[in-house]
């Protein structure tokens, strides 16, 4: 009984190697051939060895094999990982049809529209963004006059009317011109009492009584008041440090010390006993409130009239 197992079973494995066998035929480079069965150990990467009789014969190393031999072995799953290097394809005779490529259509970006007038200064004035540079260079002209105003102590309304009507030209037609001197106190005073004395009635003759009430009048009324308007005067850091000197001092001087000064602004009025500090921009004065003084700061650009006055009298506005 075991023999007869054994007889099957190598019949079986006679079976199975005819099945899984394949027998093929080699071509050398040197014109020989051989022919064998392709067994599981027939290819490695020293070459190939063919089975005969189920015996590997010799192994072939691929550099002897020849092209159309590799082709074929190439066409074998367990041979073709050693032979698809080695092997030398001849391109097919039909050329391979290359694919049409697609057509690139071109978009121009979207450009602003040109404008319809051929003269420089008309098309200025066709583009808004022209007309919007344009208007903000006309505002910042009439402004520069208001500077120029200031620095040539001039009326403002006055250069900034002329830089409307002619801009960039009416700005150098007054920086070309002379400032306008600035009065002192003293001129000012003079001139007022000039005038006073030109409106004055003429001499009456009046009786003692007369005389008298007069003059109680005058000792009782406030003593005149020194002003100083925007348009006839700068304000600026030199000119607080050379017209009130003697209030920058900590403790005034006789002179100063029953007087006050007002700043008419465009935030206020303000009484100030002293200046505290002066810098480029600015004018720091000392406010007394209560029992205790408070230090403002006051810029030179919102000042519009400076007053000084005897701190017995009220001031009662502004100048003529």
């Amino acid at each position: 009984m075991r023999r007869f197992i054994l007889i099957i079973v190598a019949l079986l494995y006679s079976v199975f190697i005819a099945m899984g066998a394949q027998q093929i035929t080699l071509k050398l480079t040197d014109g020989t051939t051989i022919s064998g069965e392709v067994g599981k150990s027939s290819f490695n990467s020293d070459g190939v060895a063919l089975m005969q009789n189920g015996i590997y014969g010799k192994r072939v190393p691929y550099a002897k094999i020849s092209q159309d031999s590799l082709r074929q072995l190439a066409e074998i799953p367990m041979a073709q990982k050693y032979v698809e290097l080695l092997v030398e394809w001849v391109p097919d005779d039909k050329p391979k049809e290359r694919p049409i490529p697609k057509k690139i259509e071109i978009k121009p970006p979207p450009r602003i529209e040109r404008p319809k007038s051929t003269s420089f200064f008309g098309a200025l004035f066709q583009s808004p963004v022209s007309l919007t540079l344009l208007i903000i260079i006309y505002l910042a002209n009439i402004y520069a006059g208001y500077e120029v105003a200031i620095f040539k102590n001039r009326r403002a309304i006055l250069v900034s009317g002329v830089a409307a009507v002619l801009p960039i030209l009416g700005l150098i037609l007054f920086l070309a011109l002379p400032a306008v001197p600035v009065k002192t106190a003293e001129e000012l005073a003079e001139e007022e009492g000039t005038a006073a004395e030109a409106e004055a009635p003429p001499p009456t003759i009046a009786l003692p009584q007369q005389v008298t009430e007069q003059q109680e009048e005058k000792e009782q009324g406030p003593p005149p008041m020194i002003s100083f308007l925007r348009g006839q005067y700068t304000f600026n850091r030199r000119f607080f440090e050379t017209k009130f000197a003697g209030f920058l001092r900590t403790v005034p001087s006789e002179e100063e010390k029953d007087k006050e000064i007002v700043f008419v602004t465009l935030r206020g009025t303000y009484i100030a006993k002293r200046l505290s500090k002066l810098t480029t921009n600015e004018v720091f004065i000392l406010v007394k409130k209560g029992d205790a003084s408070e230090e403002i700061m006051i810029p030179f650009t919102d000042i519009r009239e400076v007053h000084i006055k005897n701190q017995d009298f009220p001031f009662n506005g502004s100048a003529s």
